[in-house]
């Protein structure tokens, strides 16, 4: 008996006959899937071991149990907490499913980043290659996203409000007299749970005066300042300006938070984007500015005049990174933006038609859908080879491959049995690590920047293992010494040679701890 199928049974349980015309993707979204599943890959197994990361989720730890004497030596110093909402998400994330749920959180914040930041992209450009752009800030950030915290959210917050703000058909214009009530809540909605998050919300608010004062100049060089003042489209972006800013008032502190920007020295604000200190010009983000200006010169020589909105862009990205390498997390989107929005509308002004994928021809059989399949498989593979791959049979990680090689394991683990009582020295990169879910206090944290220059400074002169560290050990009433060996050899070797009033408790390869004789410990 024959088990060949009738052409018209074949033609019945062919795929194309059971999927709508949209399901038939082109290779450009097969390469672009691919992108993506291989940043979603590397993000996956980026080490949870950001000094911002832990110590986000101690302050978390710390905000939830109402906790204010982690670190003694901080009483009394002026302190605004910013981003409290950050730091609680994090030590829940923490509290459910361990390290392993913070690396996967920050896989996932980070893709959907990168994918939302391609669709603006391809929005101003009117071109699928415009989305391969949304990976050179990621390339030119790498060593800034290195784990799950409020700053690595930022560009997340920022992608939201610049993909509510751009309308998918007037980039040129973004004309916001006829917006929908849903992106006024948006806004509204995001500016609210930005400012709980990081402070980099400043930089959304100054994105949108400076649209609003990009329409001011536009309309009062064609009209004067009367048709400014009757200018509806105007109007509304001063209104979104003022409800976003309204918005960044529910926070905990209230209104008072914008007291603390007149705070000198110690501005959290100032502190929470980066502070002072400039970028390279002869680095990756000096050249990221310099191709963006001239990219963004040529193509704004096909238009009739440059838009001013795009140039404020521009000049805001630039200022970030000038005034902070950090601000290139938000900065660099902000560059490449006011490229491709004007490469687009120089297209577009030129007459040219955006680049339109012909319909697939029906006719074509069985090969219709090839790229869908690869695209499907593509899925798969970055599901099967990522952590989530576990549940298909695999082994999970062990927590040494979580939080990768410079993570101080076995210290933590003596510290939670053996507890001390008293003042802790460690390193500030490992404080957030090592003092989560535990009652210890310590000298100096990693994230905490509110204790006197005079602690920093001897915090800085026991970890050199400078010639008065026992003095000053004996001033701080210090009960207990985490030494980084690979970092603080003199100290080590010090402390080997012969202290005093010292004693060595825990050793091993990366790590040495060293009690003072005597001291207490917290009991069980």
């Amino acid at each position: 008996m024959s088990t060949a199928l009738s052409p018209t049974r074949a033609k019945r349980h062919q795929l194309e006959a059971s999927l709508p015309d949209w399901c038939a993707l082109q290779w450009h979204h097969t390469l672009l899937s691919t992108l993506f599943v291989l940043g979603f890959l590397y993000f996956c197994y980026v080490p949870v071991s950001s000094p911002l990361t832990w110590g986000s989720i101690a302050d978390g730890e710390a905000l939830s149990r109402s906790e204010i004497t982690r670190f003694p030596l901080a009483e009394g110093m002026r302190h605004a907490q910013v981003g409290e909402l950050g730091h609680r998400v994090l030590a829940h994330l923490h509290a459910w499913g361990g390290p392993g749920l913070i690396s996967l959180s920050f896989a996932v914040v980070q893709t959907c980043s990168l994918i939302l930041w391609s669709v603006v992209f391809v929005r101003c450009a009117r071109h699928w290659s415009a989305a391969l752009m949304a990976f050179v800030p990621v390339v030119c950030n790498l060593s800034r996203l290195d784990g799950l915290h409020p700053l690595t959210m930022a560009p997340f917050f920022l992608g939201v409000l610049v993909f509510l703000i751009l309308p998918a058909n007037d980039v040129l214009h973004c004309n916001w007299a006829k917006a929908p009530w849903w992106r006024w809540l948006g806004a509204v909605v995001l500016f609210a749970a930005w400012v709980n998050v990081h402070v980099s919300f400043v930089v959304g608010l100054v994105w949108l005066v400076g649209w609003a004062a990009a329409r001011a100049v536009e309309t009062s060089m064609s009209g004067g300042m009367v048709d400014l003042w009757h200018d509806r489209e105007f109007q509304r972006r001063v209104w979104l300006a003022e409800l976003a800013t309204l918005a960044t008032c529910l926070n905990p502190q209230g209104w008072k938070l914008w007291q603390t920007a007149w705070w000198w020295p110690g501005n959290p604000i100032l502190e929470g984007l980066g502070g002072w200190s400039p970028a390279a010009m002869a680095s990756s983000a000096g050249l990221l500015v310099a191709c963006s200006w001239f990219a963004g010169a040529v193509f704004a020589r096909r238009l009739p005049r440059m838009p001013v909105f795009w140039m404020t862009t521009g000049i805001l990205g630039t200022l970030g990174v000038a005034c902070s390498a950090t601000q290139l997390l938000w900065g660099a989107p902000l560059l490449i933006l006011a490229v491709l929005a004007t490469w687009g509308s120089s297209e577009r002004t030129a007459g040219c038609q955006p680049v339109v994928v012909p319909p697939t021809d029906v006719a074509r059989g069985g090969l219709r859908f090839t790229f869908t399949l690869l695209t499907g498989l593509v899925l798969w593979s970055g599901f099967s080879f990522s952590p989530l791959g576990s549940v298909l049979g695999g082994q999970g990680r062990t927590p040494e491959q979580i939080l990768g090689k410079n993570m101080p394991l076995g210290a933590r683990n003596f510290l939670v049995q053996h507890a001390p009582l008293g003042l802790i020295h460690t390193p500030a990169y490992w404080t957030g690590y090592l003092g989560q879910g535990t009652p210890m206090t310590f000298m100096l944290g990693g994230t905490d920047q509110r204790v006197p220059a005079m602690v920093t400074a001897d915090c800085e002169h026991i970890l050199r293992g400078g010639a008065e560290w026992e003095r000053l050990a004996r001033k701080y009433a210090l009960t207990l010494l985490v030494i980084d060996k690979g970092q603080q050899d003199l100290l080590a070797r010090k402390i080997r040679r012969g202290a005093a009033d010292w004693q060595i408790a825990y050793e091993d390869s990366q790590t040495l701890i060293v009690t003072k004789k005597g001291a207490a410990r917290h009991h069980e």
